[in-house]
C-alpha cells in the first residue's frame, strides 16, 4: 500500500515556501463576486481568506521532492487561528505596492510586534561634538593653562627692586670690610697650608712663624702669591730652619717681591696698633718671646703672630702655633711684648697714616 493512503483527508492544499525573490501572489476574486479565489494549480484549489490560516511548513527542505515526504500536516482542529491574518495580509500588499521590487519587504507578525513593545527603548549615548569645536576647546584650555603658568612666574620672580637692594648691600658690605676680617689662621705645622714640597715642610715647618703670619697678611689683601712655601722662598737666606735670622731684612724683602708697601717700626705703642686694626682695620704682624718660663714655653725661642682686633681689655690674634691663641688680655700681651716692634703690609694704592 502506498504511503499516500495512510495520510487523513486534507482540505486545503500547503502553500509553497515562499523567498525573496518570488513573492506570494494574493487571490484574485472572480467576476461574479464570489468569495472563492481562482485554484492557484489544477491539483491544490486556493484557500478562501475566510477560512483559518494554515501553519506553514519548515523554509529550509532538502528538495521540493521530499516536502511532502517530510512534513506531516496537522488536522483541521489544530490549526492555530489567528485574529490578525487578514490584517498583516492587507498591510503585506500594501507594502509591495509602495516598496521598489528591487527592495525586499519584512514581514513582521502579531508576536514580533508584542515583543517588541515590551522591550526596552534603546537609548543611545549622547551625539559626538563636531571635531571643530573639540579642538577648539582644547586650544582655549591650553591658553588658560599657558597664562595660569605665566602669571606664577611672575609672582614668584622677585621685583627689580631686590636685585637693587641686594646689591647695594653687597656694595655696602664691600665698602665695610675690613682687612683684618679676612685674615686666615695657618698652623704652621699643618703640610696643607701651601708648602712647596715635603722636603720644604720638613726642613722649615718648626721655624716658618714668620712666614706663616706674613702669609696670612698677603692672603687677606688678595695676593695670589701669598702661600707660605712662595714666602719661605723668597725670603732666603733671612730665614733658616732654626728660625728667622734677620727679620727687618726678611719682611722687606718678601715685600719688595710681592709689590707691597712695608712699615717696620720699632717705637710703636699698644694704642697704636689698637688703633691701626680698629680703625684702618689693617691687620700688624709683631713678635713675641717668653722669658719669664711661663705658660707659653713654646715662646721662649720668640714667636710671630697677627693682631687682628683690639679692646678695653686685650688684643684679638690670629695664631699659628699649636696653642692656638685668639685672645691676649693687655697684661699677658705687655708681658710677652719684649720689643716694641710691628710690622704693617699694605699695597702701594692703600694711603696708609701711622697714627
Amino acid at each position: 500500500m502506498p504511503r499516500d493512503a495512510e495520510r487523513p483527508p486534507r482540505r486545503a492544499a500547503p502553500k509553497m515556501p515562499q523567498t525573496l525573490s518570488l513573492p506570494a501572489i494574493p487571490p484574485q476574486a472572480s467576476g461574479s463576486g464570489s468569495a472563492s479565489a481562482a485554484p492557484m494549480s489544477h491539483e491544490h484549489p486556493a484557500v478562501p481568506p475566510s477560512a483559518p490560516r494554515v501553519r506553514r511548513p519548515p523554509e529550509l527542505l532538502p528538495s521540493p521532492a521530499a516536502w511532502d515526504d517530510e512534513y506531516t500536516y496537522p488536522p483541521p482542529d489544530d490549526r492555530e487561528d489567528d485574529a490578525d491574518g487578514a490584517e498583516e495580509a492587507a498591510d503585506l500588499a500594501l507594502a509591495r505596492r509602495s516598496v521598489p521590487p528591487s527592495q525586499s519587504v519584512m514581514r513582521t507578525t502579531g508576536r514580533q510586534r508584542a515583543v517588541a513593545a515590551l522591550a526596552p527603548p534603546l537609548r543611545l549615548g549622547a551625539a559626538p561634538r563636531p571635531l571643530r569645536r573639540t579642538l577648539l576647546w582644547q586650544m582655549l584650555l591650553v591658553l588658560v593653562a599657558i597664562l595660569a603658568l605665566a602669571l606664577s612666574i611672575h609672582g614668584a620672580a622677585p621685583p627689580a627692586s631686590a636685585y637693587a637692594s641686594a646689591f647695594q648691600a653687597q656694595s655696602a658690605l664691600q665698602t665695610n670690610e675690613r682687612i683684618v676680617d679676612k685674615v686666615p689662621i695657618q698652623t704652621q705645622i699643618d703640610p696643607t697650608i701651601g708648602y712647596d714640597s715635603p722636603a720644604q715642610y720638613k726642613l722649615y715647618s718648626d721655624a716658618a712663624c714668620g712666614a706663616a703670619s706674613t702669609s696670612s697678611v698677603l692672603l687677606a689683601w688678595g695676593d695670589p702669591k701669598g702661600r707660605i712655601g712662595q714666602v719661605i722662598d723668597d725670603m732666603i737666606p733671612d730665614i733658616q730652619p732654626i728660625g728667622m735670622v734677620d727679620p727687618t731684612d726678611g719682611f722687606r724683602q718678601v715685600a719688595k717681591r710681592h709689590g707691597f708697601d712695608v712699615v717696620i717700626t720699632n717705637t710703636i705703642t699698644p694704642a697704636q696698633i689698637a688703633q691701626i686694626v680698629s680703625v684702618q682695620g689693617i691687620p700688624v704682624v709683631v713678635g713675641i718671646r717668653d722669658t719669664s718660663g711661663g705658660y707659653y714655653t713654646y715662646f721662649s725661642p720668640g714667636h710671630f703672630l697677627v693682631i687682628v682686633g683690639a679692646d678695653a681689655n686685650g688684643f684679638r690674634v690670629v695664631d699659628n702655633s699649636t696653642y692656638f691663641v685668639h685672645y691676649f688680655p693687655m697684661a699677658t700681651f705687655l708681658q710677652l711684648w719684649d720689643y716694641p716692634r710691628a710690622t704693617i703690609y699694605y699695597p702701594p694704592s692703600y694711603n696708609f697714616q701711622m697714627p
